[in-house]
């Protein structure tokens, strides 16, 4: 007699026409803090019994940049945790993405919650990034560098010099 336990959590992307996608793998779930804690709150020990998650979770997203995190999540680990230097070629599905995927990819390991994936997402986007020219860079990071900043456009606010030495007197 087996002791596998099932688990079943259906997610709906909202952003490709509340796509469902169902995840039926105990490892997955475990690896993506926002599933598993899901199934935590309405099956408390579910790691020792067969769980179906009715409601399916809304995620919104394209279904699109789930791919990378489904097929990679258990492989891609940053190389300091391993103990080496990073290589972009440990990150090989990633590196072959252009950076606007890379985004999307990024953004929805954020809302996962998946902390280690989005470091390696943002460990493969680095070095994307580096030695393009910097209006390519601050297209990508949305920024806008056609006004750069002077001391007279700065947002900072300087107190009154009166109000200055007024504290400095009552002290």
């Amino acid at each position: 007699m087996s002791t596998e336990t099932s688990c079943e959590v259906t997610l709906r992307f909202t952003a490709s026409n509340n796509e469902l996608i169902t995840v039926r793998e105990k490892e997955l779930i475990e690896r993506i803090p926002l599933l598993e804690r899901a199934v935590a709150m309405e099956f408390g020990d579910w790691q020792s019994m067969d769980v179906k998650v009715e409601q399916p979770i809304d995620v919104p997203f394209e279904y699109g940049p789930a791919r990378l995190l489904f097929a990679r999540l258990r492989e891609y680990k940053m190389p300091a945790e391993m103990g080496q230097e990073p290589n972009i070629e440990d990150f090989k599905e990633a590196n072959e993405m252009s950076l606007e995927e890379l985004r999307d990819c990024i953004e929805l390991a954020n809302f996962m919650e998946c902390s280690g994936f989005v470091e390696c997402l943002g460990f493969v986007i680095a070095q994307k990034l580096r030695g393009l020219p910097i209006e390519e860079v601050a297209a990508f990071l949305h920024v806008d560098i056609s006004n750069p900043p002077t001391d007279t456009n700065m947002d900072w606010v300087h107190p009154p010099l009166a109000a200055a030495n007024e504290d400095q007197e009552s002290s």
